[in-house]
């Protein structure tokens, strides 16, 4: 049973509040329904800014990636650029 309520209306149908109860219960209940309008709210938020750091790291993640394919390539250049300065006599030969 709990599981099926998910708003301050299907707890009160779920407790089966009478109409005098809710005249009483009214600012409460109002106030509930105006801190789950705020908790919808703020989870739609918060979704969407998981969604927006999740492109932010995937595009990181991929940034990451070609950075270090790119120095890769500038450390075996450097490397060859070493080797074809280094003297003759300095090269090691069989």
């Amino acid at each position: 049973m709990i599981d099926e309520i998910k708003t301050v209306d299907d707890l009160l149908k779920a407790k089966k509040v009478t109409p005098e109860e809710r005249e009483l219960l009214k600012d409460i209940i109002e106030v509930a329904r105006t801190n789950e309008r705020k908790i919808r709210e703020y989870a739609e938020q918060m979704k969407a800014n998981f969604n927006r750091l999740s492109q932010a790291l995937q595009t990181m993640e991929e940034r990451t990636f070609i950075l270090n394919k790119t120095l890769q390539g500038l450390l075996d250049a450097t490397d060859t650029l070493q080797l074809r300065l280094m003297p003759s006599d300095k090269f090691y030969r069989e």
